[in-house]
């Protein structure tokens, strides 16, 4: 099982913040180049989402009053898969959070963890895993199958982004000088 993306990016919170100092108009366009690169991995893993059908042992949550008793979980788990940046330093180390796939729906969130602990606590529970274990294979479900397909262009495109952005930065901090 992959435990993550691994890309050269020593010094790329430095890159950002002086380059938000430097070009602030430029550094706004770093998040949504990274959103573009996760682009393909997003539309797979929406892809990997089952249609709608009923899942057992989901009780009456799938008939909640705000979707009006629709059980079309899927349509809300596919918009919830979102790539997100977040180029504020983190940590003493000015890490950065470059690029993450992640799920903002409830039942779509459920659908891509259930199961990673090996025990569920009820046996309902563990009645709920094994039936989607089944019918849908071990957890996860959808976001790290799609990253793993993409791998090679996921690493290609990052180092690009980042080989890019350094180039941008040393042209403007040479204009500066």
């Amino acid at each position: 099982m992959l435990k993550g993306v691994n890309v050269d990016t020593d010094g790329i919170g430095v890159l950002v913040r002086y380059l938000r100092k430097v070009e602030p108009d430029l550094a706004r366009q770093l998040p949504k180049e990274m959103r573009h690169v996760a682009k393909p991995i997003v539309t797979r893993a929406r892809e990997l989402v089952p249609q709608p059908t009923t899942l057992t042992n989901w009780g009456k949550w799938t008939l909640a009053r705000s979707s009006g008793g629709n059980r079309d979980w899927t349509r809300k788990a596919r918009t919830g898969i979102v790539a997100q940046t977040d180029v504020r330093a983190l940590g003493p180390q000015g890490q950065i959070n470059l690029l993450s796939i992640v799920q903002k729906d409830p039942a779509g969130a459920i659908y891509e963890n259930a199961g990673r602990h090996p025990q569920a606590q009820t046996a309902r529970g563990r009645a709920f895993i094994r039936n989607l274990n089944d019918k849908h294979g071990e957890s996860p479900r959808t976001m790290w199958p799609a990253v793993e397909e993409n791998l090679f262009y996921l690493n290609r495109e990052l180092q690009q982004v980042i080989d890019r952005w350094s180039k941008e930065l040393e042209k403007t901090l040479d204009k500066a000088a």
